[in-house]
């Protein structure tokens, strides 16, 4: 399975809409800032009409190590939940 890194990301996407590469970077960069912002809120952003970001509480808890034998406590936090749509969930099928 390839990879795609940024620079690449970036290529396809000029050549999809014809954008020069600095409005992509630009554009791009945006999408971070106010994403960011959205999660660091505890809010729910949808980035395209596919891709969904949410912040989800997760509860303190215990989990049992396997290579330890021992009890662990995992504490309280957020993490970032990513949802797909069916059409894209579909398409790696």
């Amino acid at each position: 399975m390839e990879k795609i890194n940024y620079t690449d990301t970036i290529r396809e996407i000029r050549n999809e809409t014809k954008l020069s590469l600095g409005d992509i970077k630009e554009v791009l960069s945006a999408i971070d800032v106010v994403t960011a912002r959205h999660l660091k809120n505890g809010e729910t952003i949808k980035i395209t009409p596919s891709i969904t970001l949410s912040s989800v509480r997760k509860a303190k808890r215990e989990l049992f190590n396997v290579a330890t034998q021992d009890m662990r406590t995992v504490e309280e936090h957020n993490v970032v939940r990513l949802t797909l749509s069916k059409s894209f969930k579909d398409l790696v099928r």
